[in-house]
């Protein structure tokens, strides 16, 4: 099995940026076909914006490509089947505020463009466009 995966995050005083990416493969020797479920090329982009200590807003982007390498086990699973999983691209915004130091509220924006997809493997299909509201506390 062959994994590569890389990650950076350049920082400027109110600017952050984070990059993903990660790759896999693998084959079973026994078969001559791939390792099941191995998930496909995919990555990730967040930029955020810090206007100040307390709050900030935060863009971000989910990429998959399709995945139709697959093992018999993965063609005969009725999560994947005989065409694989889709690639797709997803959008979301998100801003936070900290009232104090161990309390945030969050509110998210996810999957702006209604994408139907999912994980690869999974037979779960992720939500459609959507808004969370969050409160956090800490105790310390």
């Amino acid at each position: 099995m062959r994994r590569a995966s890389t990650a950076s995050r350049p920082e400027s005083r109110n600017l952050s940026a984070a990059t993903t990416l990660a790759w896999t493969d693998g084959e079973d020797t026994s078969t001559g076909e791939p390792v099941r479920r191995i998930p496909p090329l995919n990555g990730s982009l967040r930029v955020r914006y810090l206007p100040s200590s307390r709050l900030w807003f935060e863009a971000a982007t989910l990429v998959a490509d399709r995945q139709d390498e697959l093992s018999s086990g993965d063609i005969e699973d009725p999560r994947i089947g005989p065409d694989g999983t889709p690639g797709y691209t997803v959008f979301n915004l998100g801003a936070g505020y900290s009232p104090t130091p161990n309390q945030q509220v969050l509110v998210t924006l996810e999957n702006l463009g209604d994408k139907t997809y999912k994980t690869h493997g999974s037979g779960i299909f992720s939500p459609g466009r959507s808004v969370a509201v969050t409160y956090r506390v800490g105790f310390e």
